[in-house]
């Protein structure tokens, strides 16, 4: 879906980052919430021109004035260091289309510490037998820790892959007792 901005004018975004026991993480929202968490940032030129081209509009990016003030921000502080362990802020699906979509909106509803297979995340989205499209969804995942494809494992209880790194999503895990 293209984001409309006004005509001859860039999309507004905002965007902080926070330093956390698990690592360094990178959020951005725009008025609708929620748009991205990036679990390695590079750099903003770089993620200008990714949400550009998926968005189908220029884009401005520009830090929230204090990062520590922004709520999202002080969420996945609070979630990296086990005190949180439910988010509570409005999500942009902006970013996400189709059954991609609906699969990342079922994995929303999965609670902290528990798990699902990538089949059972499939049926829940209403195509069972899709548990490759749903690892496709899961590795184009624009908000992942808050929309949590680390709660995802392959066949059998194995971790499967994350774009984080492996070593990431076992430390989720951990942190979830999952």
């Amino acid at each position: 879906m293209k984001r409309e901005a006004a005509p001859g004018s860039p999309l507004g975004l905002r965007y902080g980052v926070v330093s956390t026991p698990l690592g360094r993480f990178r959020a951005v929202t725009s008025s609708r919430g929620l748009l991205s968490v990036e679990l390695k940032p590079d750099s903003l030129a770089a993620l200008a021109r990714r949400l550009e081209r998926a968005l189908g509009t220029p884009v401005v990016l520009k830090r929230y004035e204090r990062d520590d003030r922004a709520p999202v921000l002080r969420q996945i502080a609070e979630y990296a260091a086990g005190k949180r362990r439910r988010f509570q802020t409005r999500l942009d699906w902006s970013l996400a289309h189709g059954f991609e979509q609906r699969v990342l909106a079922e994995l929303a509803k999965v609670r902290f510490g528990h798990t699902l297979s990538y089949g059972e995340l499939a049926r829940r989205a209403g195509k069972p037998g899709a548990a490759r499209a749903v690892g496709g969804a899961m590795a184009k995942n624009p908000i992942p820790l808050v929309v949590p494809c680390h709660r995802v494992l392959a066949a059998g209880g194995k971790i499967g892959g994350f774009g984080g790194g492996l070593p990431l999503k076992r430390a989720l895990l951990s942190l979830e007792n999952a």
